[in-house]
């Protein structure tokens, strides 16, 4: 499977993440966790010395820990609006044609957004530095 591959799977799966964090984050805040698990998928996709495999397993376990928290916040929340199939269907076309082609043009900043992290997470006694996830997410 091909890294491109790799990185619609990730990008799908943050198109939902994304999707419904957002309908919550003023209440709950951000989930800092999956927004690292995000972080590291894609450093794994990024890294050579990783297998398909181990790529194809680390996103799975993304994926699967994205669908417990959507479905966490539907049982907690009864005004989240649902994902629709339009919208997946609109990923899909925009997936090939535009998300990982940006991204491939631009993953120097985020090779150099890896460095800073690893850097400042030496003087910070944890891998979750939000205010660099927040950049991440943001990014």
């Amino acid at each position: 499977m091909s890294n491109d591959n790799f990185l619609g799977r990730l990008f799908k799966a943050y198109c939902k993440f994304s999707f419904y964090e957002n309908q919550v984050a003023l209440i709950e805040g951000r989930n800092y966790i999956l927004i690292y698990a995000f972080y590291e998928s894609l450093v794994y996709i990024k890294s050579s010395s990783k297998s398909a495999s181990d790529i194809a397993r680390k996103l799975t376990l993304l994926e699967k820990g994205v669908e417990q928290f959507i479905l966490c916040l539907k049982n907690k929340y009864d005004f989240l609006k649902d994902i629709n199939t339009k919208c997946e269907d609109v990923f899909e076309v925009l997936k090939k044609e535009h998300i990982i082609d940006k991204f491939n043009s631009i993953s120097e900043l985020f090779d150099e957004f890896v460095e800073s992290y690893m850097y400042i997470s030496k003087f910070v006694d944890s891998h979750l530095n939000e205010n660099m996830l927040i950049e991440f997410n943001n990014f």
